[in-house]
This record gives structure tokens, sequence and C-alpha cells, in this order.
């Protein structure tokens, strides 16, 4: 008799005794919407840093979605997310700690951020609505181009907090940045400290006055630094930063590992509550004379509940112009927007 019991059982069965119901609600649930080069860019570097217990994927193009899906999934052996699920509905993203917005139209040879924006705001309107109904308590961070005015689009369109509306910003800018300086210093980017705020874009703001290695700061070796008139000509440095993505897209047709890589280094600091400061874009009503709900990149500290304070950086007389003249730039475009 007990062998015959034996027989009906599945192996699983007969391996597996379950002594307690499992816990089904995620703790660490990272969402990502898009499942083009950058949203796969995020999904890769995210697992491979650990930061999710569960990566939910949200596409419109269902067999594309299913494809990198089951691709990333027979990779799991080798990451430590047990959970990773994908769908056209927006279900699959409830409980998200994080939404990644990279979803909308790709910029093209030769456009600029800027002329991509009213085809994506039509996009987020149709997402954002979906995303808040099914986490309400979730972060969302923009990574959609032109990303500083498509995140003064998402806060509205949410409802949530600034403080919970993170544009990817000039975190990449700065990266390119650093990695340049280092290149021409020989040095590692992570010991050349240097930001680049303003739009993620082509009126971005390096800040010369902050550049230092080890403390040392290169405008007192070298006051001309930034400068036409510089006879090292680092200017040409911030120049490459700004043409770098129109290069890359010329040469590969889009942007990739590095907006991924950038975006899993923001993750890392909400996930984690590191408090880190990070130039990413948010409200910067209020700050250096800006008077309009403007979203641009400024230092801001990253933790579990988002953006939990803004570092007010001492920008020189021209820095704070160069500064309020991206944001016009980026105002003068948006007050036209229909949302």
């Amino acid at each position: 008799m007990f062998n015959e019991v034996l027989k009906m059982s599945t192996v699983k069965e007969q391996l597996i005794e379950n002594v307690i119901a499992e816990d089904k609600i995620s703790q660490s649930k990272i969402t990502i919407i898009g499942a083009g080069s950058v949203g796969m860019a995020c999904a890769i570097s995210i697992l491979l840093k650990d930061l999710a217990d569960e990566l939910a994927l949200v596409d419109v193009s269902e067999d594309k979605l299913k494809g990198e899906t089951m691709d990333l999934q027979h990779g799991s052996l080798f990451f430590s997310t047990s959970k990773i699920i994908s769908g056209k509905d927006y279900s699959v993203s409830a409980n998200s700690k994080i939404v990644i917005v990279t979803a909308g139209v790709r910029q093209n040879k030769g456009e600029s951020r800027l002329d991509l924006v009213q085809r994506n705001v039509n996009i987020m309107k149709l997402i954002i609505p979906d995303i808040v109904r099914h986490s309400p308590d979730c972060k969302i961070l923009v990574v959609s181009n032109p990303v500083d005015i498509l995140t003064y689009v998402v806060w509205k369109l949410s409802g949530l907090p600034p403080s919970r509306v993170i544009g990817s910003g000039c975190n990449l800018d700065s990266a390119r940045f650093r990695y340049l300086i280092g290149e021409k210093l020989g040095v590692h980017p992570t010991s050349c400290h240097a930001w680049v705020i303003g739009e993620h874009g082509d009126s971005s703001v390096p800040l010369w006055s902050g550049v230092n290695v080890a403390g040392v700061s290169l405008k007192t070796l070298h006051p001309k630094l930034g400068t036409d008139s510089d006879t090292e000509q680092w200017k040409n440095i911030h120049k490459r930063v700004v043409d770098s993505a129109y290069e890359i897209i010329k040469l590969k047709g889009y942007t990739s590992w590095a907006v991924g890589l950038s975006v899993t280094d923001l993750v890392g600091s909400i996930m984690k509550n590191l408090r880190r400061v990070h130039p990413v874009s948010t409200m910067v009503k209020g700050f250096y004379g800006i008077k309009e709900e403007i979203f641009l990149s400024v230092p801001c500290v990253l933790g579990r509940n988002g953006i939990s304070d803004i570092v007010k950086v001492n920008l020189n007389p021209d820095e704070e112009d160069l500064f309020k003249k991206s944001a016009n730039v980026l105002w003068n475009i948006q007050k036209e927007l229909k949302f």
C-alpha cells in the first residue's frame, strides 16, 4: 500500500516536504518598462549586481519580450535573482520598489534629445497611470529622452512627490566627463571628481571649478581650465561629452551599455539606501533664481525614499549663467507641451 502511494506521488512530492506556505510578496522588486537595447542593458546590469529579488519586464512587443525573458531566465544559474517575469499587461509590475522607464521612440541619427519630446510625451500618457495604479509606493526612474522634460511630465502624470520621480539626468554625462578627464591625466575615473549639471543634452554645464584629483583643484593649478583661452584645450572634453551620444548613435545606431550601467548605479543607491550623491534630474524651482517647475540635474542624495536632499553647489557666475540658460532651453519647449 505504501509503495502504491509512493508511485502515485510526483517526484517533487517525494523529494520535498512543504512545511510553510511561501511568501509570494517580493521585498526588492524592480520593473523595467521597455525591453529595447537600453532596457535590456539595465536588466543585465541589475541582475549582475544582485539588486532585486524579482525583476519584471514590460513591453508592447510580445515576441521580443518573451525571447528576452527566456534568454535572461536561462542565465539564472549565474546570478541571484530568483524570479524574472514579463508581460504586456502592467499587472506584472505590481508591488515594485523601483520602476525604470526606458520606453519611447529612439533618437534618430542627427536628432537632438529635445526633438523627440512630443512623441515620447504621448507614450508616457499611456504608461504612467498604470505604473502608479499597480505600485503606488514606487520610485519612478525616468531614462527615456529628453529625460529632463519627460521627468517633469511623469511627475505631473503620476501625482507622486518630486522626491520619488527621478530622471537619470547627468549621471551618465558626469561619468563620461570623469572618464575623459581620467584618460587625459592617466588616472582611473573614480579618482577624478567632476560634475556635469543642467540638461542631459546639448546645454549641460561642466563645473570646472569643482574638478579635482585627491582634493587638488585643477583650476588652482591651471586657472584657465575649461575656458576659451586655455592652451591645453580642456574645454574639448565637455564638447566630447555632449557629442558622445551622437557619435555612438552614428556608429552603432543607439547607446545602451553605459546607460544601463549608469542607471544601475542609481538603483543601487536607492535599493541599498546608500545616500550617495548623484547628479540626477529633479525639481529645481527656487534654486539659482529659477522660477518655473523645471527638472534639471543637480547633485542629489539618493536613498530608500528617493531624493532626500539636494546639495547646494556654489556655482561661479559663469556656471550659474549657463545653468539658467539650460533651464530656459527646456522651459521654452516644456511650456508648449500638450498632455
